[in-house]
């Protein structure tokens, strides 16, 4: 990497894209213990971002601020940073079933803890809701979903299906923005790979995707959303 390529670019979209080469570039690092700092140190990073944020919209939100927080909202900029940290509003979630959006978003590294099987998730009766149609659902497509409180991920291999948490593990960016190759989910902040049949992160080690059970009943596909890290 030449000296030129060390200097953050000054357009938003040129940077998005930047910062998302150079974290490809710690992922193919050929230390594994360079790498394994280098995440860490940008996980803290983003701890610090986090608590921030929350500090920044309580105030907004508050009472006191006027329409500040309705202001902040149409600030793309502002709102793309809160959306990866979910703390912007609700808003209805695009499918990108093939390629990856427009790159106008800035990748960041999050913690989210978050236990894979919570304790008890094995012996519940699942409750099952209605998350989208088959026919919403072509194969080789994959689509985001918000169901109450969980965002699913679900994906049609040769016709059969499988949920998953719609996040790269251990952050809350949402991996339905990526790219479906064939049979792998492919995250598009940090370029890893996961099995879209087993939700086995490939390539380098970490976390797996955690699953959902999922059915069809007629033309609707159902998700066991108290079921999370359960198959």
């Amino acid at each position: 990497m030449t000296p030129m390529m060390l200097q953050p670019p000054d357009e938003l979209e040129a940077l998005g894209k930047w910062i998302g080469d150079l974290i490809q570039e710690f992922e193919d690092h050929p230390d594994s213990d360079v790498r394994d700092r280098v995440f860490a140190l940008l996980d803290g990073v983003d701890t610090l971002h986090r608590a921030a944020l929350e500090r920044i919209v309580a105030l907004l939100r508050s009472p006191n601020a006027g329409d500040s927080w309705n202001r902040a909202q149409d600030d793309s900029l502002i709102r793309t940073v809160l959306a990866l940290y979910d703390l912007a509003p609700e808003h209805p979630r695009k499918r990108f079933p093939k390629s990856r959006p427009p790159k106008t978003t800035i990748p960041l590294m999050m913690v989210r803890s978050s236990p894979a099987d919570p304790a008890g998730t094995k012996s519940r009766q699942p409750e099952w809701r209605d998350v989208t149609e088959v026919s919403d659902l072509p194969p080789a497509s994959m689509t985001g979903h918000r169901i109450t409180d969980a965002l699913i991920l679900i994906c049609n291999i040769d016709g059969n299906l499988f949920a998953y948490d719609d996040a790269c593990p251990d952050t809350p960016l949402t991996l339905s923005n990526g790219e479906l190759e064939r049979d792998q989910i492919v995250c598009p902040w940090h370029g890893c790979r996961f099995d879209a049949r087993t939700g086995e992160r490939l390539v380098h080690r970490g976390t797996n995707l955690i699953p959902y059970p999922v059915i069809v009943e007629g033309d609707s596909v159902r998700v066991a959303v108290n079921m999370r890290g359960s198959t």
